[in-house]
């Protein structure tokens, strides 16, 4: 009983001098110095009901705790972002700050200067319950991931999978000659593509000599080959647009000078059947005031027309062929001679035109 009470007034005297307590050591090397191989410390266990409420912890001496007092707490309280979980917790002066902690060696912090061993599927920077997700510069927000999914930049309601609100500058983009989709935006900023014909096939022929008929009886002829025509072979499984233009000089010579009652024009078939939204014709055009080496008058005019076609091919490719027959329709009862393609293939008539029919042909 006297060994312990000697010891009990050894220790008591040192903390008197010293002003430092050691439990479990005689030579303590803090103002309290914990020692044991079995046990450890328990500090105080409170049931914290938010970050940013003090009690139920008190100061014993009144008025507000001090900074750095630290607790344990027990309790899952309070609504984001002042709840707590249980664990660690120290008072800063003006709420309860988390002290955390990890069961592994390797950090579970992301480190202002950069991590590695992570593995994307456990590590990520972002909210593990339904709220946003934001990033700041000068505590100003720039970047927002809503719990939806969207990401908008300059926005904090994103409405599509990825908002910009402000200009958009795209560097460095590579060109392509195969692609059929030009990027483009409605008037409400919304970005998509938008189909476009390629150009697959554009070709043109001119005539090289006039063709005549003569005719001098009442009647209709449709078949006048004009030796004007051209082909085309389209893929399989397109979408394809054919533009067709033609312009064909048509005159008449007569003689004596009479005046002649009727038609002239184009024909225009596809794979030798009439397509009429190609062809034309128009009421004979009468001058006597110009001479002609087939008679006493002669008349020119010219008849063109685009045809334009849009299709889509199935399992086999698909071949056409465009071709122009020279028109008459007749009601005079004595001789003229009509001339298509042009006047004279040679001068002094050569630069009244020349017929030509050319193709553009658009793949989609």
């Amino acid at each position: 009983m006297k060994k312990r009470l000697l010891l009990s007034f050894i220790i008591l005297s040192s903390m008197l001098l010293k002003g430092q307590v050691g439990i479990g050591t005689v030579t303590p090397e803090g103002i309290l110095d914990l020692n044991s191989n079995t046990n450890g410390l328990v500090p105080p266990r409170v049931e914290l009901t938010a970050s940013n409420i003090q009690a139920p912890v008190l100061n014993p001496q009144g008025g507000a705790i001090v900074a750095g007092t630290i607790v344990y707490n027990t309790a899952t309280a309070g609504v984001s972002p002042n709840d707590v979980i249980p664990g660690f917790y120290y008072w800063d002066g003006s709420k309860w700050l988390l002290l955390t902690s990890q069961n592994t060696s390797t950090p579970t912090n992301w480190s202002i200067l950069g991590n590695n061993n992570t593995t994307p599927t456990s590590n990520f920077i972002g909210t593990t319950n339904n709220n946003d997700f934001i990033t700041k510069t000068n505590n100003i927000e720039r970047l927002r991931v809503t719990n939806t999914g969207n990401l908008g930049i300059g926005t904090a309601s994103p409405t599509s999978t990825l908002d910009i609100n402000g200009s958009l500058r795209v560097r460095n983009i590579p060109t392509t000659t195969s692609s059929t989709q030009i990027l483009t935006s409605d008037s409400s900023g919304n970005i998509a593509t938008f189909n476009s014909y390629l150009p697959s096939d554009v070709d043109g022929i001119v005539a090289s000599n006039p063709v005549s008929y003569s005719i001098s009886t009442p009647g209709t002829v449709n078949n006048i080959n004009l030796g004007l025509s051209t082909s085309i072979s389209l893929p399989a499984n397109k979408s394809c647009m054919i533009i067709i233009n033609y312009s064909v000089p048509i005159g008449i010579s007569n003689f004596p000078k009479q005046e002649v009652v009727g038609y002239y024009g184009i024909r225009f078939l596809k794979n030798g059947v009439e397509a009429e939204a190609g062809s034309r014709k128009s009421t004979i055009v009468n001058n006597y005031e110009v001479s002609s080496p087939y008679g006493s008058t002669a008349d020119m005019l010219t008849v063109s027309n685009t045809y334009i076609e849009k299709l889509t091919t199935g399992a086999s490719p698909v071949n056409i062929t465009y071709s122009l027959n020279g028109y008459i329709e007749y009601y005079s009862s004595f001789n003229s001679t009509f001339l298509f393609n042009m006047w004279s293939s040679s001068p002094p008539n050569y630069n009244w035109g020349r017929a030509t029919i050319t193709k553009q042909v658009y793949i989609l």
